[in-house]
């Protein structure tokens, strides 16, 4: 469809909300519908009641220019009729049936009537999320019937008056409108048109070619408070991704290394899906406010360029919401530098009027025919069908279905002790996103007490994401807008603001103030504002969108008055007004350097996000992201708030690592949870098991604890977040006292068609509340214990027998698992052999060698035959090597440049000894120096004083120049195998060399591992009584390297040590034997359980 006919349409669409809103028209419908009762009263048939009331309103729509020309006695198949029927006038998705008076007397009767007619509606063909409307009348009453979402709902009997015209009116008027759903969304913004990339495309084209100084100001603080500006060279192939994805939208190839273009592209669409939401909010304000706004949507649309410029300027800065009594609606963020006179242009007017016009199709009624509309998240699918998966992967947003967060609610609620008829509980998502929490909570609030203010108070949302915020507050507006009167003065209760990092409580002489650092491009500044101001939101949100004003004027006497305007009186102490004056100063110093312009606003959100109270449940699914992947000053910044001993502190094995939602789930905790509440968020599964999380796990605050009260493992529901298919649960915490030792319940759901996972979850994922979906899932009950005094992980048990045995085997080793050698870049350090090509080189033994090399490798180092000195290479043994009792033929060969007697085997050989040794190798290392150097700042930490060397290695030393040791996979299968030298194709012996996977026990309480201790070791290891326990204790994709297994020093005159030796020794001769080793695992389990 052209622009120009949709800017028509919207220009008509405005005349006719007009019209409806009139006087005139309202004393028309009236007189209609007294004439129509009139010809019914009077004992007409069916025919002629339906041929006036036809009448009466095609004249009726007329005024609306609406062409009112009903379809007659449509054929209709329907499941409540024995044989087909016949609807009687049909426009859209209205339907209507006809009766006589005498047909629709009685109750009967009218049951009759409404089965009938809802037989046709559910005839009807599917409309996604939008809804058919009915009514059955016999000229002098009628029934309303609305069906949506496959819900059908009738209304109760009313007489046929004006209003009910009126309604008619308006139902017929939206059937040639596109209803406001998610799934209508979608295909209008990204369907075959894909007017949102369109409109991106054409931002980033801004962005890259013609930024304004303060279009450029906005990125980088967007950049910053999105925690994009990464100081590390990131590893991560979602990144990669990430980058690929965003080329492909924008079609243009970022230049290698150029990592600005990849977030000015990431920038601009988000810019586009704000600019829709922002319009969509709009529209559907017009629609709820009535009066002079209606052609306001139509007026944006028809404007010239330098208006329409304008008026997109008052939309960004909310001038038109806050007339309307909705303070923070819009609130001139990030995402209005298009509009600003600086970078407005006739392209980018272009690319808005493309979207006003797509949207001018849709209605912009809050309200269904049943007088409310279904609460629900209108962008959440949105954003994920416009932003690429890879995108929202590598800023960990995996965004919930609403069944699995309406779950999450409950159990939240269960854990809390809450009446199922309470009315006062209150509920907040600290990383709301697109607002899908909320919307389940408000449909809970709501269906509760059907009071706007109530949901207001009770339901809140906070969030770092800038366009997560605008579109879960734009949600929230649209689901309680119907529940609120005319005349309130609202605050949407959604906050930007980090749940990690609140502003601090101080005192500035006996003043109660909040500390916050504000960080900027220009620097750090730490903001101190009095309490009291804080104590009204609404009235400190106002009066910082003031303060935005004078900070345009650089009149900082004038920033001061306004907030002291708001201050209680005895709060501004000369110390106080000493801090204001720091704070009007700093807006005006960032003003006079173009970098103002959201800080005042912005500061309101933060500083609220700290008085906001306590909640009864703390719900939501944080973002899932690796704490190695943060900027280096961000987790600096995270580990000085949040306290060290929510880590582990083992550096070596990864303690000092976590995954922020774990962060995040503490710190809410901590600022939220009321004393009696219950907090329920979806986290990946490691955190059950992880030695990571062992600070996580004990969630102390001061001289409060928390308790994990309940774990819903839906790793089996076949990947509700799919394509993601990381392993998650819900965790329920509250303060309720809980012995881990005994156990907590484990519920873990199932797919009961897990063949067909991707099938049912698209079938199920528009489902609003789990009761809807629940039949697709099994539900079996487990028992989550901490089987160690003195760790803090959990294992899953079945019953409490299993408990007792897994309880003996764990404990502390004595024996230390150690991870492979970081043989970094594979593409250079892995070497394949090509067999009789050896010779000798000046008395070196020398062999030819090709490099390592996939479509997907990262590094680009050309694959090329290197022939090398053989002196130093060695066996590779790799994770996938590792089989239960037996070790595969080795696949590559590496570089492996240190011996035991030089720096006790940690450090590399020294370049000079390096050269007289393996001068072709050497020089094959110096070729590559720039990529060895490449490596991260992880593996050079944990190299430190040993980093002597560029071809130097992460994780070696004594360990590694051992005659033996025991190998186990760290990941994916529990089996373990005996590893010693092995042949090489070349002549002579050489041990293998761990890689990554591949951990290694190569010593013992009296130094390296004998022969037998180590057969001692791999037959316990190997037992199905410790594989059980270590499966139960584990996420299956990582074990720990830490052993959790009691396994005792080995013994030689203890003959129980000696006889799982001998057996370890036999079962590496018959690994492949079934029958063979279905003997030997008996002995096993009965060797084992006798030395626990």
């Amino acid at each position: 469809m052209m622009v120009t006919e949709q800017l028509k349409r919207a220009l008509r669409d405005a005349r006719r909300a007009a019209a409806m809103s009139s006087p005139g028209f309202e004393a028309m419908a009236s007189a209609s519908a007294a004439a129509i009762r009139k010809i019914a009263e009077a004992g007409a048939n069916e025919a002629t009641i339906s041929q006036e009331f036809d009448a009466r309103v095609k004249e009726l729509m007329l005024e609306l220019e609406f062409d009112y020309v009903p379809s007659k006695e449509e054929r209709a198949a329907t499941t409540r009729r024995k044989h087909s029927g016949r609807i009687d006038s049909r426009v859209g998705s209205v339907v209507i049936e006809f009766k006589q008076v005498a047909a629709f007397n009685s109750e009967s009767q009218k049951k009759i009537a409404v089965d009938q007619l809802i037989g046709y509606m559910e005839s009807l063909p599917s409309s996604g999320d939008g809804e058919i409307v009915g009514l059955a009348t016999d000229g002098v009453e009628a029934v309303v019937v609305v069906r949506q979402n496959g819900i059908t709902t009738a209304g109760a009997t009313s007489p046929l008056t004006g209003k009910s015209l009126r309604d008619l009116a308006g139902w017929l008027v939206k059937s040639e409108q596109v209803a406001l759903t998610a799934s209508n969304l979608i295909g209008a913004l990204h369907g075959d048109d894909g007017t949102l990339v369109l409109v991106a495309c054409r931002l980033f084209d801004e962005l890259h070619k013609r930024r304004s100084q303060r279009a450029h100001m906005l990125f980088l603080e967007w950049q910053r408070l999105f925690k994009l500006s990464h100081d590390d060279v990131s590893q991560q192939a979602t990144i990669e991704a990430r980058r690929s994805e965003l080329e492909t939208i924008i079609g243009t190839k970022f230049a290698k290394g150029d990592r600005e273009v990849e977030y000015s592209a990431l920038f601009a669409l988000q810019t586009a899906i704000a600019i829709a939401v922002k319009l969509l909010a709009h529209k559907v304000l017009v629609d709820l406010r009535g009066g002079a706004l209606p052609v306001e949507f139509a007026r944006i649309a028809d404007d010239d360029d330098l208006a329409l410029g304008l008026r997109m300027r008052r939309l960004e800065n909310g001038a038109g919401f806050r007339e309307q009594g909705f303070t923070n609606i819009l609130e001139g963020d990030f995402f209005a530098w298009y509009a600003h006179e600086s970078q407005w242009t006739d392209d980018v007017a272009t690319a808005v009027r493309r979207l006003i016009a797509t949207l001018s199709d849709f209605e912009g009624s809050v309200l269904s025919a049943s007088g409310r509309r279904p609460v629900s998240d209108l962008f959440r699918d949105l954003y994920e069908a416009v932003v690429p998966g890879a995108v929202r992967r590598s800023l960990g947003e995996f965004y919930t279905p609403p069944w699995l967060a309406d779950h999450t609610v409950e159990r939240a609620i269960a854990a809390a002790g809450i009446d199922s008829d309470s009315r006062d509980w209150r509920g907040i998502d600290p990383c709301c996103g697109s607002g899908t929490f909320l919307t389940v909570m408000l449909a809970r609030v709501l269906g509760e007490d059907a009071d706007g203010r109530s949901a207001l108070r009770r339901v809140v949302g906070v969030d770092l994401n800038p366009l997560a915020v605008l579109m879960a507050r734009v949600n929230y507006f649209i689901n309680v807008s119907p529940f609120l009167e005319h005349d309130d003065e609202v605050e949407i209760p959604v906050y930007l603001g980090d749940a990690t990092q609140l502003p601090v409580a101080v005192d500035v002489g006996s003043v109660r103030c909040l500390r916050y650092q504000l960080n900027t491009e220009r620097g750090t500044t730490e903001v101190v504002l009095p309490h009291s101001i804080i104590a009204n939101k609404q009235d400190f949100s106002l009066a910082m969108f003031h303060v935005e004003a004078a900070t345009v004027d650089l009149d900082p006497a004038q920033i001061v008055k306004i907030i002291s305007d708001i201050a209680d009186h005895n709060d501004l102490t000369p110390e106080v007004r000493s801090h204001l004056d720091d704070f009007a100063g700093m807006l005006v110093d960032l003003q006079r350097h173009e970098w103002d312009g959201v800080w005042a606003r912005i500061l309101a959100n933060f500083f609220a996000t700290a008085e906001l109270g306590s909640f009864d449940i703390v719900v939501g699914n944080p973002p899932w992201i690796d704490w190695k992947t943060l900027p280096e000053g961000y987790r600096a910044e995270l580990v000085s708030t949040v306290g060290k001993e929510l880590f582990s502190g083992d550096v070596v094995t990864g303690g000092i690592s976590l995954n922020v939602c774990a962060v995040i789930a503490s710190a809410a905790a901590r600022h939220w949870l009321a004393a009696d509440g219950a907090l329920a968020f979806l986290m990946p599964e490691p955190i059950m098991y992880q030695h990571s999380y062992e600070g996580f796990r004990k969630i102390v605050h001061g001289d409060r604890q928390l308790f994990w009260q309940e774990l819903i493992d839906w790793s089996g529901a076949g990947h509700p977040f799919h394509p993601v298919t990381q392993r998650f649960a819900a965790y329920v915490i509250s303060s309720n006292p809980v012995d881990y030792a005994k156990g907590i319940p484990i519920v873990r759901p199932t797919l009961r068609e897990p063949r067909n996972a991707r099938r049912v979850h698209a079938a199920i994922r528009s489902g609003r509340v789990f009761a809807e979906v629940a039949d697709r899932f099994s539900f079996e009950g487990y028992v989550a214990f901490t089987p160690d005094a003195d760790r803090n992980f959990f294992a899953v048990a079945e019953n409490l027998e299993q408990v007792n045995k897994m309880r003996k085997v764990s404990g502390f080793s004595n024996y230390r698992g150690r991870e492979g050698v970081e043989f970094y870049p594979q593409e250079l350090m892995l070497l394949t052999h090509i067999p009789g090509r050896g010779r000798k080189v000046r008395g070196r033994a020398v062999e030819t060698f090709v490099n390592y090399n996939s479509p997907r490798s990262k590094h680009r180092v050309p694959q090329q035959e290197r022939v090398l000195e053989t002196a130093h290479l060695r066996p590779l043994l790799k994770g996938v090597d590792i089989e239960r009792f037996h070790m595969r033929k080795a696949s590559y060969y590496v570089p492996f440049a240190y011996s035991s007697t030089h720096a006790s085997g940690r450090s590399p050989l020294p370049i000079k000894a390096l050269r007289d040794s393996s001068p072709a190798l050497l020089e094959y290392f110096q070729e590559n120096r720039q990529v060895f150097e490449s490596q991260t700042q992880y593996n050079a930490r944990i190299m430190g004083a040993h980093n002597t060397e560029f071809y130097s290695l992460a994780r070696v030393g004594e360990y590694s120049h051992v005659e033996r040791y025991v190998a186990f996979r760290d990941n994916s299968s529990w089996q373990a195998v005996v590893v010693e030298a092995v042949d090489l194709p070349w002549g002579g012996r050489a041990m293998p060399i761990p890689q990554n996977h591949a951990v290694s026990i190569a010593e013992g309480p009296n130094g390296s591992i004998t022969g037998d201790e180590a057969h001692f070791i791999c037959a316990v290891m190997n037992s199905p009584i410790v594989r059980s326990f270590m499966l139960a204790s584990s996420d299956h994709r990582t074990f720990p390297v830490r052993l959790r297994v009691r396994i005792p020093g080995f013994d030689a005159a203890d003959a129980d040590h000696v006889r799982l030796a001998e057996v370890s020794r036999s079962a590496h001769l018959v690994w492949d034997d079934v029958a063979e080793m279905s003997v030997i695992d008996s002995e096993l389990d009965e060797l084992v359980s006798r030395i626990f």
